[in-house]
């Protein structure tokens, strides 16, 4: 039987530029500007539907032409997104990222005031639909209040719960509510924000699983990723790839986490499976890429 996993955080309009030459800071770069769906909790939910994992996205969008061509694009993709939150006052969200000209983020900024709509009441309207997921995954744009009430939803329901720190500044909120989390994927900033601990990865994820976090997955970026559990820390080297374009690149790594842990039940394939849709996505403009499939991602596999 299909798996049924629920995605439960930001969706806005990405906007990313990336510099023809080197960056030049006070002045105007001739750039190739791309305009797309994104949002990390949107990225994730649409990678998980390339997988074929049957998924629902809990988000809140603006009643504007910008929600109309993200809705459409992603339940395209496969998504169910009939139980958005439309807002009648707040414009959809909006996420700016400047690249480099080797495809590496200079600087990024957003606007995500909308997820302030979502609140506990309308978590609480969907409840239904978290109760009968096979897995929830959630990211930091959510209000600490929202956090806290997926957090205790999840263990009492004991429904595996992922969730995305997003950024250093949105990783604050977890602090104190790390207890019970099943997977937490921050990368090294996030890392240091919850524990205070700095350059040692082992350390910091051994400290958030001290704190009640099941399985840590630390990314890594080029270096790859480090899975901590109760027992042990675990490296894995990133896969081989021509690098693009970086943005998307997490959010795919999370999916293809949870895709891997749900079809071979087991933390070694879905770290491969993470990097391997990691790969895929830094070597496409796109912040999903088209070629995230299953076969794909075993064909990355099956060449380490």
């Amino acid at each position: 039987m299909q798996k049924k996993v629920t995605v439960i955080g930001g969706l806005n309009m990405d906007i990313k530029a990336k510099s023809k030459n080197n960056l030049v800071a006070g002045d105007s770069n001739p750039s190739d500007i791309e305009i797309s769906a994104g949002g990390v909790g949107r990225n994730i939910a649409h990678n998980l539907a390339l997988l074929g994992l049957e998924t629902t996205l809990l988000s809140a969008a603006g009643c504007d032409s910008e929600s109309h061509s993200i809705i459409a694009q992603t339940a395209e993709a496969g998504v169910n997104m009939k139980h958005l939150l439309i807002s009648s006052c707040k414009k959809t969200g909006k996420y700016i990222a400047i690249l480099d000209a080797q495809g590496e983020m200079a600087m990024a900024v957003s606007d995500m005031d909308i997820l302030e709509e979502l609140d506990t009441a309308y978590l609480n309207s969907k409840l239904d639909i978290i109760k009968t997921s096979d897995f929830i995954v959630c990211d930091a744009n959510l209000s600490m209040m929202c956090l806290q009430f997926i957090i205790e939803t999840c263990r009492t329901n004991h429904i595996p719960l992922c969730i995305d720190p997003v950024s250093a500044a949105k990783a604050v909120k977890l602090q104190g509510l790390l207890q019970g989390i099943d997977i937490l994927t921050p990368n090294g900033m996030e890392l240091q924000v919850l524990t205070g601990i700095q350059s040692n990865v082992e350390k910091a994820s051994q400290e958030l699983v001290g704190m009640g976090v099941k399985n840590v997955i630390a990314t890594l970026g080029a270096e790859g990723l480090c899975h901590t559990d109760i027992n042990k820390s675990t490296r894995y080297s990133s896969i081989a790839n021509s690098i693009v374009d970086v943005t998307g690149a997490g959010d795919s790594l999370t999916a293809g986490l949870i895709y891997g842990l749900l079809t071979y039940e087991n933390f070694h394939m879905a770290c491969l499976c993470g990097l391997a849709a990691a790969a895929i996505t830094l070597s496409s403009k796109e912040t999903v890429s088209r070629n995230i499939n299953r076969t794909e991602i075993l064909k990355l596999i099956n060449k380490l």
